[in-house]
Parts: C-alpha cells; sequence; structure tokens
C-alpha cells in the first residue's frame, strides 16, 4: 500500500528537487529556496525578493 504524503511533505520534496528543474533560472530559484529553507517563505519576503532581483536586473541592463 501507498502511503499518502501530507502537503508539507510533497511541499519539502518540491523544494529539494527545485534546482533540477530543466531551464529553472538558477540564482532566482535558489534564492526562494533558500527563503523556504529559513522558515520565512511568506508572500513579504517573496515579493520583496522578487522586487530586489527586478532592480539588480534593471542596474545590469542600464550598465550595458
Amino acid at each position: 500500500m501507498r502511503e499518502i504524503k501530507t502537503g508539507k511533505e510533497i511541499v519539502d520534496e518540491f523544494f529539494q528537487k527545485i534546482l533540477e528543474i530543466p531551464n529553472v533560472d538558477v540564482e532566482l530559484t535558489s534564492k526562494i529556496k533558500e527563503l523556504y529553507d529559513s522558515s520565512k517563505f511568506t508572500e513579504t519576503n517573496l515579493n520583496a525578493l522578487l522586487d530586489e532581483i527586478i532592480e539588480q536586473k534593471k542596474e545590469e541592463k542600464s550598465e550595458d
């Protein structure tokens, strides 16, 4: 009989394998995984992270 996984187990497994997803943005994914691993994966922290990455990309673009 197969064991039914809990929601937490499914999410934990997802974040353990997230960097193995083909064509994934490794920088962004690593930072999201860090939030999850440190129990800081909240909407507020995720939005702040995405805003930070957007600003970094804008700065990189303006430097070119």
